[in-house]
């Protein structure tokens, strides 16, 4: 994690909320906590061809179920 000034972690008990939402051909997802909006832009998924907004909100809905929002 300190090799690179942009990496980060963030607990699972700071997360406040997590938002899914489709953006072009990926999703953007926002991650609210206490004290900040962290964003990300993705497209693709690893050995999944043409993903889809629902093969992200599978994924993070494990991670996160309880925080999970997701805009279609």
């Amino acid at each position: 994690m300190k090799a690179d000034k942009n990496n980060s972690a963030i607990s699972n008990s700071e997360i406040r909320k997590v938002e899914l939402r489709k953006h072009g051909l990926g999703a953007e997802i926002n991650m609210i906590t206490n004290e900040k909006k962290h964003k990300w832009y993705v497209r693709g998924i690893p050995r999944k061809k043409n993903a889809k907004i629902e093969d992200y909100e599978k994924i993070l809905k494990l991670v996160f179920p309880d925080k999970l929002s997701v805009s279609k």
